[in-house]
């Protein structure tokens, strides 16, 4: 059994914090992906009934949810729903403007995702003399990974796809989506092809 999961692998640095509370992922951030138990994951495959979404335990009928994303991962319910996400015109642009560098292309020339392993290199570790938008960047950058390794996945274990990098231009903006709710709306479904 393999997870698809993809943490950062580090702590962002003391200074990003505080932007990561404004952009509602303080809590987010102290994420860690365990080592994933056989036996406990098989059970709650077993348990698991598609025609009702919810798991049949000993105590009743039970389902994840939107409280339980509130409370565990700390992002918010209430506030405006992510819409939109698609095409970004200008990839290079956005990257620029947003993290203050560009990685390199995709394999196919395009710029559609951002690898987890350029993200790391370019904002794990700060120099001592940043200013506050080297901090900003890092932060975008950590959110991205906390997004397309844990809290949004993807089929790609690698790498997050550029369309979430524009939600987080405006950090204060970025607050105030219910990112819990898309959480959970896509949480269910790959829960299920991971176990399947």
């Amino acid at each position: 059994m393999r997870h698809q999961l993809h943490d950062p692998d580090y702590f962002p640095d003391q200074r990003v914090i505080p932007y990561l509370n404004i952009a509602g992922f303080g809590v987010a951030a102290y994420i860690k992906i365990s080592e994933l138990r056989a036996g406990l994951i098989s059970a709650l495959v077993e348990r698991w009934r598609l025609e009702t979404h919810t798991f049949h335990l000993s105590c009743g009928e039970v389902n994840i949810t939107l409280q339980d994303v509130a409370v565990q991962l700390g992002l918010s319910i209430n506030g405006e729903a992510m819409t939109g996400l698609g095409r970004v015109p200008d990839p290079w642009g956005t990257c620029k403007q947003l993290l203050g560098r560009v990685p390199p292309n995709n394999e196919e020339g395009r710029l559609t995702y951002i690898k987890f392993t350029w993200l790391k290199e370019n904002f794990q570790h700060l120099l001592s003399s940043l200013t506050q938008m080297d901090i900003i960047y890092a932060a975008r950058a950590f959110i991205l990974q906390l997004i397309g390794g844990i809290l949004l996945l993807d089929v790609n274990q690698n790498k997050v796809l550029i369309m979430y990098l524009p939600l987080l231009e405006n950090l204060e903006l970025a607050g105030r989506f219910s990112w819990g709710s898309a959480v959970l709306a896509c949480f269910l479904p790959n829960w299920l092809v991971t176990q399947a």
